[in-house]
C-alpha cells in the first residue's frame, strides 16, 4: 500500500469514528478553499466591475457536492466574509447574499442524492455518461437557478451584454471547466471518505478508486477542450489587446461578453458529440469490461467465502442488462459464462476428490499405526528374563509400506527372531506383510526347526496368492541357555555376525523367495554364539539408499558403519546405521522401506520348571545352589536367595491357582553377570493375576493372614538389589536381582 493509499485509509477511519471532526475539518477547508480562489480575482480590478469574472462560481458546488453540508456552509461563509470585506456591511443585505450563496452551492447536492437515493453508490462519481450528463444539467440548471434569484437585488450595468446572461454563463462555463476537474481531483485524493455522512453504510476505503475509461475520456476531453479555447481566444481575441482596442472597461466588457457566448457554443457544439461518442464507448466496451472485471473480482471473493465456510459454489451468468454485447465483446462474455460453469464444476470434482484424499488418508493413517502396533517396540522383558540387548527400526517409504520384523517366546528358553521384506510398496504390500507375519510367526511356534516352519509357512502362503506377490525373509531362534543360534533364509540380504572379537556377514544359502513357489524347501543352519555376541539383520531399503545423484548406499558402507560401532550396544548399532544411511541421502527422498533388527546375547540363562507344590522347595534350592555356585556367591548372598524365593514360590503355590484354576508349572530362571557381580532370577507363573509389589504395610493388622505374601513380601523387596513385576502373555513374571557379595 502507497503513501497515498495509506492516507486515505486514514482519513476514511477518521470519519467514521469521528465524523463530527471530520465535518468540521472539511468545513474550514472548503471556505478557506473557496476565499483563496474568490479573492484573487476579486482583487483583480479589470476583472470586476463591468466584467463579472468570477471561477470561484464553478468550485462552492462542487464542495457541496463532494463533502455535503460542511462543504455547502463552508463556501457560503466564506462569501460573506468576503463580501464584508469588500464594505457590504448591511447586515440584512449580507444574510440574503448568504441564502442565495446556500442555495447555489447546496442545488446540485440535493437534487443528486434525491435522485439516487435508491443506488448502492451515491457518491458523485463522474464514471458514467448518465453521471456526466446528469452533472452537465445540474451546473446549468443552477447557474440559471442563482441568476434568477440575483436579478431583483442588481441593477444591469454592462450594455454589450445583460449582466445577468453574463453571470448565468459564467458559473456555467465553470462549473464545466473547473468543476469537473476539481470533483476527479478530489474524488482521487485522500481526502474523500465516499460522503462523510454516509461512511458508516460504505465498504472500508482501502484505496483510491480507479477511474475508468469514461472518466479518463472525460479528463482528456475537458483538458483538450481547454486547451482548444484558450488557443482559440488567444488567436481570435489577443490582437484586442495589443492594437489598443480596449480602451474603457465597457470595452472589455464586450469583449468578455463575446468570449463566454463563443465559450458557450463550443462547448456545446464539441461535449454535445464527445457525449454521444462516450455513450457508444461506455455501452460497448466501457460497461462491458467493468461488469466483467467486477464479476470476476466478485467470482474469486465468492470461492474463497465458500471455501471458508465449507459451503458449495455456484455461478450465475453475467448480467447483461444495459449493455449492448455485439462481436467480441458477445464471445468474451459467452465465454467467461462457460468459464466460471467449469471453474464450478472443477471445484465441485476437486472437493469431491480432496474430501475422498483426505478419507483415504485418514485410512492410511490407521493402518499405519495398525502396522506399527503388529511390530513390538518394547524389548524390556527379553531383557530382563533373558539378559537380550535388543533394538529395531522399522520406517515405511510410504504411509505403509512391506517391510516387518518380530522378537518372541518361541519356546522354553528359545527367543525368535524374524525380519523380512515384501515385494512392491504401499497398501498391497502392507496387507501381504500382515499375512506373512502370521504365517512365519505362527509356523516357527509349531516348528522347532526354522527350516521347517519356512517350508510350512511357504505352502500357507503361496495359497490364495493371485497378486503374485512374494517376500524375501531371515529368522533365527536363540537358544538363551546355551548361545546355540539357528537360523534359515529365504531370498534375504545375510545378516552382519557381531562377534566379541570380530565381525563378518552370516555365511548362509539365501535360498527362495518365499510365497513364489509352491513346494519349495528350506533349510536350517546352526551357531554357536559366546556372551556379547549378536546379528545385525536388516532390508535391502538399507543398502539400496540413494543420494540425489542416484548412488547407493551399498555393503561397503554398511559395513563400514557397523565396524565403528563394534562393542557397543544394539541400540547404539542401529541409530549409527541409521544416522549414516540419512547423512548419504542427504535429504533425497527415501525410495524403500528401511528396517533394522539387532541383538546381543549377554548371558547364558539356566531355567528350571517346578509343580506349583511345597514339595517341590528341594529342587529349587538346589538349582538356587547351583547358580550361586557358578557365580561364586558368599553364604549370605545364597541364604538371601533362598529366602526370597521360598517367600515367593509358597505365596504362588498358596493363592496363585484357586479352586477352578488349573495348576502348571512354575519356571525359574536364572543368569549369571559375573561383570555386574549380580545374579539375575525370574520366576513366572499361569496363576491368578497378582503383583507382590503392590503389598502395603500399613492395611496389614497383626495376628491377621488379611494380603497374600504378608510381611514377606515387604522383606523380599528389602534383601533383593531389584524387584520388578509385569503380566505378560498371561503370566505373572518377577524379575530380581542379588548381589554375589551381599
Amino acid at each position: 500500500m502507497n503513501r497515498t493509499a495509506r492516507a486515505a485509509e486514514a482519513v476514511q477511519r477518521f470519519a467514521a469514528a469521528r465524523p463530527r471532526a471530520y465535518a468540521a475539518a472539511a468545513f474550514f477547508g472548503s471556505a478557506l478553499l473557496y476565499f483563496v480562489v474568490l479573492e484573487a480575482f476579486l482583487n483583480i480590478d479589470v476583472l470586476n466591475g463591468e466584467t463579472q469574472v468570477r471561477p470561484a462560481a464553478g468550485m462552492s458546488p462542487v464542495l457541496g457536492l463532494f463533502f455535503g453540508w460542511p462543504g455547502i456552509l463552508g463556501c457560503a461563509c466564506a462569501n460573506i466574509v468576503s463580501d464584508f470585506v469588500h464594505e457590504t456591511t448591511d447586515p440584512a443585505q449580507l444574510a440574503l447574499y448568504a441564502c442565495i450563496q446556500v442555495v447555489y452551492n447546496a442545488l446540485p447536492y440535493v437534487i443528486w442524492y434525491a435522485a439516487r437515493r435508491n443506488s448502492a453508490f451515491p457518491y458523485p462519481r463522474l464514471d458514467t455518461v448518465a453521471k456526466i450528463g446528469a452533472y452537465l444539467v445540474l451546473s446549468v440548471l443552477d447557474a440559471l437557478v442563482i441568476t434568477a434569484l440575483l436579478m431583483p437585488l442588481e441593477e444591469d450595468v454592462m450594455q454589450a451584454l445583460n449582466i445577468h446572461a453574463v453571470r448565468a454563463l459564467n458559473n456555467a462555463i465553470f462549473l464545466v471547466y473547473v468543476g469537473m476537474p476539481l470533483l476527479v481531483v478530489l474524488e482521487r485524493s485522500p481526502l474523500v471518505p465516499r460522503a462523510f455522512r454516509r461512511v458508516e453504510e460504505r465498504a472500508p476505503y482501502d484505496h483510491r478508486p480507479r477511474m475508468n475509461l469514461t472518466q479518463r475520456l472525460l479528463v482528456g476531453t475537458t483538458l483538450l477542450f481547454a486547451i482548444v479555447l484558450a488557443v482559440f481566444i488567444a488567436i481570435g481575441y489577443g490582437s484586442y489587446f495589443v492594437d489598443g482596442s480596449i480602451v474603457t472597461p465597457h470595452d472589455l466588457a464586450e469583449l468578455i461578453s463575446s468570449i463566454y457566448v463563443m465559450t458557450s457554443i463550443l462547448t456545446v457544439c464539441l461535449y454535445v458529440p464527445i457525449i454521444a461518442v462516450l455513450r457508444h464507448l461506455e455501452t460497448h466496451y466501457t460497461r462491458p469490461l467493468e461488469t466483467l472485471t467486477d464479476a470476476s473480482r466478485d467470482f474469486v471473493a465468492q470461492v474463497a467465502r465458500c471455501q471458508a465456510a465449507g459451503t458449495p459454489l455456484s455461478a450465475t451468468r453475467l448480467d447483461e442488462r444495459g449493455l449492448k454485447l455485439k462481436h467480441e465483446m458477445a464471445d468474451l462474455f459467452a465465454a467467461t459464462d462457460t468459464m466460471r460453469a467449469d471453474i464450478v464444476r472443477y471445484v465441485d470434482e476437486l472437493g469431491a476428490v480432496m474430501a475422498e484424499r483426505e478419507r483415504t488418508a485418514a485410512e492410511l493413517d490407521i493402518a499405519a499405526r495398525i502396522q506399527n502396533g503388529a511390530v513390538p517396540h518394547d524389548f524390556t522383558s527379553f531383557v530382563e528374563r533373558y539378559h537380550l540387548d535388543v533394538a529395531a527400526v522399522l520406517d515405511p517409504a510410504r504411509e505403509v509400506g512391506g517391510d516387518f520384523y518380530d522378537v518372541f517366546d518361541a519356546g522354553e528358553h528359545r527367543v525368535g527372531f524374524v525380519i523380512a521384506d515384501v515385494s512392491g510398496k504401499g497398501v498391497p504390500a502392507a496387507l501381504f506383510m500382515m499375512r506373512a507375519l502370521a504365517e512365519i510367526k505362527e509356523q516357527m511356534l509349531a516348528n522347532e526347526d526354522v527350516g521347517a516352519a519356512f517350508t510350512a509357512a511357504n505352502q500357507r502362503l503361496c495359497e490364495h496368492n493371485d497378486a503374485m506377490l512374494f517376500v524375501t525373509a531371515f529368522a533365527c531362534v536363540l537358544d538363551v541357555s546355551t548361545g546355540q543360534l539357528t537360523y534359515a533364509n529365504a531370498g534375504h540380504n545375510p545378516p552382519w555376525l557381531r562377534h566379541a572379537t570380530s565381525h563378518q556377514w552370516l555365511p548362509c544359502k539365501p535360498g527362495l523367495v518365499m510365497g513364489a513357489l509352491d513346494g519349495a524347501s528350506y533349510r536350517s543352519a546352526a551357531l554357536e554364539l559366546q556372551p556379547g555376541d549378536g546379528l545385525f539383520l536388516y532390508t535391502d531399503g538399507v543398502t539400496e539408499a540413494m543420494d540425489k545423484d542416484e548412488g547407493l548406499f551399498g555393503n561397503d558402507r554398511l559395513q563400514d558403519a557397523l565396524f565403528e560401532v563394534a562393542g557397543t550396544g544394539a541400540a547404539s548399532a542401529v541409530e549409527h546405521v541409521r544416522a549414516r544411511v540419512d547423512e548419504f541421502a542427504a535429504g533425497a527422498p527415501q525410495a524403500d522401506d528401511i528396517t533394522m533388527l539387532s541383538f546381543v546375547w549377554s548371558l547364558p540363562v539356566r531355567s528350571l520348571a517346578l509343580p506349583p507344590d511345597e514339595r517341590a522347595l528341594d529342587d529349587l534350592f538346589a538349582f538356587l545352589d547351583a547358580a550361586c555356585a557358578e557365580a561364586g556367591c558368599t553364604k549370605r548372598a545364597q541364604f538371601t536367595m533362598r529366602l526370597v524365593l521360598e517367600e515367593l514360590f509358597v505365596n504362588v503355590a498358596h493363592y496363585g491357582f484357586p479352586d477352578g484354576h488349573p495348576r502348571r508349572s512354575v519356571h525359574v530362571e536364572a543368569a549369571v553377570d559375573a561383570n555386574a557381580g549380580c545374579v539375575h532370577v525370574s520366576l513366572s507363573d499361569e496363576g491368578i493375576p497378582y503383583d507382590p509389589l503392590s503389598y502395603e504395610p500399613e492395611k496389614v493388622e497383626a495376628g491377621k493372614d488379611n494380603k497374600i505374601g504378608g510381611l514377606g513380601i515387604l522383606l523380599s523387596k528389602e534383601m533383593t538389589e531389584r524387584m520388578a513385576y509385569e503380566r505378560a502373555d498371561g503370566k505373572n513374571v518377577v524379575h530380581l536381582v542379588f548381589k554375589i557379595g551381599a
